[in-house]
């Protein structure tokens, strides 16, 4: 039997912000719209995935989420605005859209990237060319492109693990989001007794800039799970549990 837990990961996509067609909110936010979350995780992962519109799992030590407006939406309204607003950038039909989109060759991420440029045609008529690269090629590359997988698994249970790659100056930042009052929120954070606040403030400006696409965390469904199993830990974030504890009842 399979069962959906908790879990600190977060997968993502990441929008060039610095250059490109991505520079445009816009159009990282029409992009975002027009992802159908509960489609990817059902029809295509089918492995317990969670869909997302932040970035910081709720699950997080201390951490209470957000919710952006957009979530609350139907799928319907999200596209019609994504619609919207990539006609306000300026692309249609006489000027499609255009973008790269850079993936390792893992299956998955070959299956979500093809599901999500098929969403993009279908809703809004955006031509994507998938580069599908080597992983040890993929990690190394300077230039990712107009739109690349991302994602991240804590190395600490705190928001901060996931906040801090969007400082401008982070390592791993391939969004090359560059906002100041992000860098102070995240600065400041680090010498309050309670920095869940800023935390808070720093993920709003991310999700409002749309310098990531948001689409699911971690269900850990590949675990199997035997009905008569009993004491096995599905509640801890960090996938802990005491073996001493598990037990096995008549069958």
């Amino acid at each position: 039997m399979a069962d959906t837990s908790a879990s600190l990961g977060s997968t993502f996509y990441y929008l060039n912000t610095e250059k490109g067609p991505t520079k445009d909110v816009r159009v990282r936010t029409a992009l975002s719209y027009a992802i159908d979350r509960s489609i990817l995780t059902s029809a295509i992962l089918k492995n317990g995935g969670i869909p997302m519109f932040t970035l910081v799992p709720p699950q997080t030590d201390g951490y209470r989420s957000h919710t952006p407006e957009f979530a609350n939406w139907t799928q319907q309204e999200r596209n019609q605005k994504a619609k919207q607003l990539l006609a306000d950038a300026g692309y249609g039909k006489d000027n499609p859209l255009k973008l790269t989109f850079t993936v390792p060759t893992f299956s998955n991420d070959v299956k979500m990237a093809t599901a999500m440029v098929g969403m993009w045609k279908s809703v809004l008529g955006v031509q994507v060319e998938i580069q599908q690269l080597e992983p040890k090629v993929f990690y190394a590359l300077k230039d990712p492109g107009n739109v690349s997988r991302g994602g991240w698994t804590a190395d600490y249970n705190e928001a901060s693990t996931w906040l801090d790659i969007f400082v401008s100056t982070g390592e791993y930042n391939d969004s090359k989001f560059n906002n100041a009052l992000y860098d102070k929120l995240m600065n400041e954070s680090k010498v309050m007794a309670d920095p869940s606040q800023a935390y808070i403030e720093a993920e709003t400006l991310l999700i409002d800039e749309m310098a990531i696409i948001p689409v699911y965390r971690p269900g850990n469904d590949q675990y199997l799970v035997k009905p008569y199993i009993g004491g096995y830990e599905r509640t801890n974030p960090e996938s802990s549990y005491y073996r001493k504890n598990v037990y096995v009842t008549a069958h």
